[in-house]
């Protein structure tokens, strides 16, 4: 560790100063002068086995309860020895979280710093000598807050598009059970409509066929010969100006299998969507298929 306090694997820091000697053995971070005490050397803590409590790494003798854990030292302080990083200028930056007993996640495998950058290129959470020494030179790089912000971003974004997304679905699907309900009631009206004209038209033939009845029985008991066939001539001429082809009238076939048919196979279609689950869903790609699915019936 330099005076500036900022931690390097001895081969990565000496391979620095080696090609570039102008530096002097200085911080290739912040730049700062070469260190007057020399080297400190630390490595990344291991996870401790008492997990349920973490102490101070700088307390000799007995060691106190840490208050703090520092990232960019890699090291958890207790109450006294936090208070430079809570007061001097040289630790604003460092990143202070609370007690942890299990860095190892947090550091960097080729230089055993901790993980304060991300990599836009390779999507992967570095340490801050991975772009100057390590395989990540030259990549486009951020901070951890600056990565996870965005990500935030996105993510807030993201609910919100899908928030739309369904009140849209839901819109939808309510305006398609409206023009459902109203096709089925115009066809009910329609039909009714049908029913009754047909109803009126077999009126009519009941009173025409009645009136005609009424003529037989009178022809029948005319006594006159020549005024019977003159009374069945006429009557007979009548009877088939009126009388219908039997195709005319027909009963009005209702039926709404069409209807039922369509929401049966749009209910089958979202049901095979949904049988599997979203994450696999949506690791597929499937979400593209149900987009499809609901083109198809909307």
């Amino acid at each position: 560790m330099l005076s500036c306090w900022h931690p390097f694997c001895l081969r990565c820091i000496e391979g620095f100063w080696t090609r570039n000697p102008g530096v002097d053995h200085g911080c290739p971070i912040c730049l700062k002068g070469p260190s007057p005490g020399g080297l400190t050397h630390r490595t990344c803590p291991r996870k401790s086995e008492d997990t349920c409590s973490v102490s101070c790494d700088f307390c000799l003798g007995e060691k106190l309860p840490a208050e703090k854990t520092c990232l960019t030292c890699m090291a958890s302080f207790c109450g006294l020895h936090v208070q430079p990083h809570l007061t001097g200028d040289t630790f604003r930056s460092h990143r202070l979280t609370d007690p942890s007993d299990d860095l190892s996640r947090s550091c960097c495998l080729d230089h055993s710093k901790p993980l304060e950058m991300f990599c836009r290129d390779c999507k992967l959470c570095i340490c801050n000598v991975c772009p100057i020494l390590g395989k990540h030179q030259g990549h486009r790089i951020n901070t951890i807050d600056q990565a996870a912000e965005e990500r935030r971003a996105v993510s807030t974004e993201s609910k919100s598009f899908l928030a739309g997304l369904f009140a849209e679905l839901r819109l939808m699907l309510d305006e398609e059970e409206k023009t459902a309900k109203s096709f089925v009631e115009q066809q009910m009206q329609s039909a009714l409509q049908t029913y009754e004209e047909q109803t009126r038209v077999c009126q009519d033939r009941i009173n025409i066929t009645d009136s005609f009845t009424q003529t037989a029985k009178q022809i029948y008991k005319c006594d006159d010969a020549v005024q019977l066939l003159k009374d069945f001539t006429a009557t007979e001429k009548d009877m088939q100006q009126h009388q219908q082809p039997a195709d005319q009238i027909h009963p009005v076939p209702v039926t709404f299998k069409g209807v039922q048919d369509y929401f049966t196979n749009f209910k089958k279609g979202l049901q095979a969507i949904l049988k599997t689950p979203l994450k696999n869903r949506l690791k597929k790609g499937m979400y593209l298929l149900g987009c499809f699915f609901m083109c198809c019936f909307f």
